[in-house]
């Protein structure tokens, strides 16, 4: 479970991935290299991307 901080990040991550993908699609290459150049912002994206990952699962059990 992420903090309330963590939340805060993962949301702006979201907005910001969206908002950067609307700008490749509309073909506006300096806002992309604008949005691509601002650490926080893409230290913001990584943590979105990271907690729609699927999680992996192991297994408790031993296998006979």
């Amino acid at each position: 479970m992420h903090n309330k901080m963590g939340k805060s990040n993962i949301l702006r991550g979201e907005k910001w991935s969206k908002e950067r993908a609307k700008a490749v699609f509309e073909n506006r290459p300096k806002d992309v290299e604008w949005i691509d150049s601002q650490k926080s912002i893409q230290d913001d994206i990584k943590e979105y991307e990271n907690s729609i990952k699927p999680v992996e699962v192991k297994s408790t059990k031993k296998e006979k």
